[in-house]
């Protein structure tokens, strides 16, 4: 269980992520359960390898799905699919929470390694929605019901764009990347009340909710404008993007944070990224964003460090773990930062993993000079 909702681990290859794998997870994601793609997924706290990775996500997952596509191809003709679906199949059979909860969906020509011998789905490349269908069917069967579902009615988005509908065409979700070459052709195009024009569209797009596609590709777009040109996202917009109901468009919010982190520090309100890094109750994507930004805060703005030490004092070992990575790393970067104290009481906390991390802390603080904590945000003073 995630943030409150049922996850489903996806063990798929890089080639067929896109055409196979994504489709499963926005299927995943209408039910309102939490789909997991690793190689899209955050670094948990925890976690230092990616084989740690990859067991700390299992460790969280409620359903497993393996989508055994044709990656490998031998001598003989035989098509295998890739060695990782297999490897984290294994992993998962000797699972006590998961074994019992894994689905297991092949294209048809895929050859599965015979001490595996397990009960499969087949899947027609060509047509996967009845894959997809079998999958949802499998996970009502081991009891999970459909959560707070996404609305997908997309007659409720038709001619909210109007004149900007090209700007959606050739993007889909998971393709972020395509979004900020548009935004950098057409901005320029456009006076300012036009560009105003514009970003009313894209937030009409995101908060109507309306259609699943339309809003990644509209937040997508607006996180491209805001590295483009900081000074078009308002404040009053990241603030109603942050109390949004989908921790996709919160998420888009603490990414659009943490750009102004870096380009304009003395901007960024310290109270939404306070909000939204809460590692106990956020989404993944939502916290370790606005943690980010925190960190590159940290460097600046004194108060960043202070959000950081009260979340160092939460009731949550997670969250107190998490504000003990994020001071290691400005440590790090710049020891001065980060008070003496805040590293003692870290290193004295009742969790084993918490209190490791800050015995770090400890030994690099314990080394900073006095001289150094004067002034740790600056080499000048104003008189």
């Amino acid at each position: 269980m995630i943030s409150g909702r049922a996850a489903v681990f996806i063990s798929c290859s890089e080639q067929y992520k896109l055409p196979v794998a994504y489709a499963f997870r926005n299927a995943i994601q209408e039910e309102g359960w939490k789909p997991i793609i690793v190689s899209d997924e955050p670094k948990l706290v925890a976690a230092w390898t990616p084989e740690e990775k990859i067991n700390e996500y299992l460790n969280r997952s409620d359903m497993f799905l393996a989508l055994c596509t044709p990656d490998d191809k031998l001598q003989n003709g035989t098509l295998l699919t890739r060695q990782n679906i297999i490897d984290e199949i294994a992993r998962t059979r000797s699972s006590p929470h998961l074994r019992d909860r894994v689905c297991i969906i092949k294209e048809k020509t895929v050859s599965l390694p015979s001490n595996l011998d397990p009960v499969y789905e087949q899947m027609d490349l060509d047509n996967i929605r009845p894959a997809i269908e079998t999958f949802l069917t499998q996970a009502a069967a081991w009891g999970f019901r459909p959560q707070t579902k996404m609305k997908i009615s997309s007659s409720k988005v038709v001619n909210l764009l109007d004149e900007w509908d090209d700007l959606f065409l050739g993007i889909i979700p998971g393709e972020p990347h395509k979004a900020y070459p548009k935004m950098r052709q057409l901005l320029p195009k456009l006076d300012k009340p036009k560009q105003h024009e514009l970003i009313d569209r894209l937030l009409e797009v995101i908060e109507s909710n309306a259609d699943w596609d339309k809003t990644s590709v509209a937040c997508y777009l607006l996180e491209a404008t805001a590295e483009i040109d900081p000074g078009l996202i308002q404040i009053e917009i990241l603030d109603r993007l942050s109390r949004h109901d989908d921790f996709s468009v919160r998420m888009q919010a603490a990414l659009i944070l943490f750009y102004f982190s870096c380009s304009s520090p003395g901007t960024v309100p310290i109270d939404l990224l306070s909000r939204l890094a809460k590692p106990g109750s956020e989404d993944w994507y939502v916290y370790t964003a606005s943690i980010n930004a925190l960190k590159q805060l940290s460097l600046t703005r004194p108060e960043a460090i202070s959000v950081l030490d009260n979340l160092g004092q939460s009731s949550d070992r997670d969250e107190r773990e998490a504000a003990a990575s994020a001071l290691l790393d400005v440590a790090r970067v710049r020891p001065a930062i980060v008070p003496l104290q805040l590293a003692r009481r870290l290193a004295s906390d009742p969790d084993h993993n918490v209190a490791e991390i800050g015995e770090i802390l400890l030994d690099l603080e314990s080394n900073v000079v006095e001289e150094e904590r004067d002034h740790p945000f600056s080499l000048f003073t104003p008189f």
